[in-house]
Order: structure tokens, then C-alpha cells, then sequence
């Protein structure tokens, strides 16, 4: 509501959904998800049965056709697309999947609808591959089925990436987060403004450091390496052996990465 979105298509996050549909905000809620017992507490223009993976709606007569009158329904609101995969899904499927959804929603918005992608943050170089236009909040993401992920030193791991422009995203200062004037955007407490980086650095939920021979922020827990000659843990093996280049999984050729591999299978209907 604070972005005045209008419409949001929840897909693999039934909390939120709940969330919205039980509040007293206009705010307009569809829910996508695999777990059919949704359907005893939902109606087919709330929900539908739904594959992230490979874009399949259960219901092939009425599941298309209700999330296509949802969509229309945005027409001169704002529509988000807010979804919680599994952390394991390979980013770039589920690119696909929004793509394809995004295609249904096209001929009838003027706007592209903003996407929210929760994920961790150590996969950040990875969703950003897949989708260049997602930037990650500060963020962390708690689960109420898993203390771990509130109760830890650190916080969540998991993050918000999104489209939307990071400094018009409020984060909840009782949380401990604050609006950076440096970088226009809101910061986890911990996540220092560095002057030399001209960035607040951190991503891990702790306070990085500045090294100046590397001219980057570090973890804290990382040293410079003379041998290495740059920032490792103080635990790291700096044999000759240990620093040779894994190189490519698909084809085992050491010059490049799998994500460059002449050889990398490209996933049906992705060209």
C-alpha cells in the first residue's frame, strides 16, 4: 500500500496472500501456488493450483483464463508480482515462468508489473544474471515455521530483491534500519556506510571492513594474504594447489565458468 500497488499476484507465498485478503486495505490479492489444499479455503478468483517451474496451471480450463481477469482488473492501478521460490529452483526457470506470466499481463497494462523475488543473498550474482533490473534490499526475511532464520547472530540470510527503486522502499526503523543519505536507501544497522566505497557494503549481516590494498570491503573475519595478494579467511590454505582454477562443471575446461560453457544446455523455450 505504502508503493500504492493496487493488485498483487503472490505466487508461492500463501502468508502474504492471507495477509491482504484479511486486511482492510483495498489492496487486490491472487494466489499462485502448488499446495492444492488451498482450493478448500480459496475461490478460482483467488487461487489456482500452479507449477513455478514450468508454468503449468492444474486447471487447465478456468486456471489461465481467472489469472488473466485478475491481471485486468490492474488496468489503471499498479500491479506487483511477489514471489517466495524455492531456494534451490534454478533462477533462471523461474525467469522464464515471470516472463511468460508477464506476457498475459502485457496487452492489457500500460506498465510492466514490479517483481519482488525473495532469495538469499549469497545467490545475488545469480539472480542478477537471470535479471539484471533486480536490486537487493537490506532486508531479512524471517520464516515463523523456522526460528533459525529469525534467531540467528546475523539475522535471516534470506533477502527482498526488487525492481523498484530502492530509496522509495521503507524499511521499518524498530527493526533497526536506517535511511542512508550517501546511498539514498535504507540500511540494516549493522551495514556501515563506507566513504572510500561510497557504498554501504555489507551483506552478510555483519559490519565489513575497508582493506586498502585491495580497495574493497571485506568481511571482518578476512585478513589480507601476501601470498594470495588479496583478503582471505585467516583459515584459507594459500597453497599453490589450493588457488588452481576449478573451472567450468559442464565440460571441465578450466578457461571458463559453466555460465559461459559453449556446451550449457539452454532450458526449453528460452532462446
Amino acid at each position: 500500500v505504502q508503493l500504492k500497488f493496487s493488485h498483487v499476484l503472490c505466487i508461492g507465498c500463501p502468508t502474504l496472500h492471507e495477509a491482504i485478503m484479511t486486511s482492510e486495505s483495498p489492496l487486490q490479492s491472487f494466489l499462485l501456488d502448488l499446495d492444492h489444499r488451498y482450493t478448500q479455503f480459496s475461490s478460482q478468483t483467488t487461487f489456482q493450483e500452479f507449477n513455478l517451474f514450468n508454468c503449468h496451471f492444474f486447471d487447465r480450463k478456468s486456471g489461465q483464463k481467472n489469472v488473466q481477469s485478475f491481471l485486468k482488473l490492474s488496468i489503471g492501478g499498479k500491479l506487483a508480482f511477489f514471489l517466495d521460490p524455492p531456494f534451490g529452483g534454478l533462477s533462471n526457470v523461474i525467469s522464464f515462468t515471470l516472463d511468460k506470466l508477464k506476457t498475459m499481463a502485457k496487452p492489457k497494462l500500460l506498465l510492466s508489473p514490479e517483481i519482488f523475488w525473495v532469495f538469499p543473498y549469497f545467490l545475488e550474482k545469480q539472480l542478477v544474471e537471470v535479471c539484471s533490473s533486480l536490486s537487493m534490499l537490506d532486508y531479512k526475511i524471517g520464516y515463523l515455521n523456522y526460528p533459525k532464520s529469525r534467531n540467528s547472530k546475523r539475522g535471516s540470510h534470506v533477502r527482498l530483491f526488487t525492481t523498484v527503486s530502492p530509496q522509495t522502499v521503507v524499511l521499518p526503523a524498530k527493526e533497526g534500519y536506517r535511511f542512508c543519505e550517501q546511498c539514498r536507501r535504507y540500511s540494516s544497522q549493522e551495514n556501515k556506510h563506507c566513504s572510500k566505497c561510497k557504498s554501504c557494503p555489507s551483506k552478510d549481516g555483519r559490519t565489513y571492513v575497508h582493506c586498502d590494498r585491495c580497495g574493497i570491503c571485506v568481511k571482518p573475519d578476512w585478513v589480507h594474504c601476501e601470498v594470495c595478494l588479496k583478503c582471505m579467511p585467516l583459515s584459507h590454505d594459500c597453497s599453490d594447489a589450493s588457488r588452481v582454477k576449478v573451472g567450468c562443471h559442464v565440460c571441465g575446461d578450466s578457461s571458463h565458468k559453466r555460465r559461459d560453457c559453449p556446451q550449457k544446455r539452454t532450458p526449453a523455450g528460452k532462446k
